[in-house]
């Protein structure tokens, strides 16, 4: 089965309302605290599509996340930052923002009026830390700083 892109044949279950979308909802898989446990839910139910034939957002890159896992004996926010972001001394670039960078996260654009103007992500809670149990292999942040060290360096790349 493919895990390197979107065409998997998984989704995320909150976007659509398909019975499949629905099984993955009542699964509550982003509940499940860890990556394997939430491939543990994933294995447990239907694709969507079969592999290949549709492009569509999911939990792909969480399945591959949990590989990598498996492959490297450790975590996989462990890995990233030993394996990728550190040597690349990508340090404000992770899972979660560290509690002294909290203060530099820019607040939600949005018109003035809505409920999101002004407020800091919802993902974040008040320490830093992640809300519950290991990253999910879709989430990540990351300062403006490594992010145009990264892109001057695919630039000079190529």
């Amino acid at each position: 089965m493919l895990v390197d892109g979107d065409a998997t044949g998984l989704t995320y279950g909150i976007f659509g309302n398909s019975p499949v979308d629905q099984m993955y909802r009542k699964a509550n898989i982003f509940g499940a605290g860890s990556l394997s446990g939430m491939v543990k839910e994933i294995a447990a139910l239907p694709l969507l599509h079969q592999p290949g034939e549709v492009w569509e957002y999911s939990v792909s890159t969480d399945v591959l996340g949990r590989v990598v896992e498996v492959a490297s004996g450790m975590d996989f926010d462990r890995f990233v930052e030993a394996r990728i972001t550190g040597p690349l001394r990508m340090n404000d670039t992770g899972f979660w923002v560290k509690p002294m960078a909290l203060a530099r996260v820019a607040m939600a654009d949005g018109p003035p009026n809505s409920a999101d103007a002004g407020q800091k992500p919802a993902i974040l809670s008040g320490d830093g830390a992640p809300h519950a149990g290991r990253p999910f292999a879709g989430n990540d942040w990351t300062g403006p700083g490594n992010g145009y060290e990264l892109w001057f360096g695919v630039c000079r790349s190529g």
